[in-house]
């Protein structure tokens, strides 16, 4: 990743106003830290792959973001996958994915 895509990704950030400026970093976590989930998370990744032109179209949200209902199955005790669980999605990945052009 090139230093001058992540400061780029980062005043994108900054302007969205989701943490301070001070606390972002390539560590920083889109769902966890910046507090985006659900359908705003389809939002803000649509935004980031037009503003980016970075190709989410393999891009598995269900991986990264918990949905805006409940896994009634998994609450019912039906299901041992845990709804809460997800992958973490940083920065790093999302200004390595604006290098490669692709976020999968």
């Amino acid at each position: 990743m090139e230093k001058r895509t992540f400061n780029i990704l980062k005043e994108y950030i900054i302007s969205l106003d989701y943490l301070d400026p001070n606390k972002i970093s390539k560590e920083t976590e889109v769902e966890k830290d910046l507090g985006v989930t659900g359908d705003d998370a389809i939002d803000f990744i649509e935004d980031y792959s037009s503003i980016f032109n970075v190709d989410v179209s393999n891009f598995d949200f269900n991986k990264y973001f918990h949905s805006e209902g409940i896994d009634f199955k998994w609450f019912l005790g039906r299901s041992n996958k845990d709804p809460y669980k997800r992958e973490k999605l940083t920065l790093e990945d999302l200004a390595n994915a604006i290098d490669k052009g692709k976020l999968e």
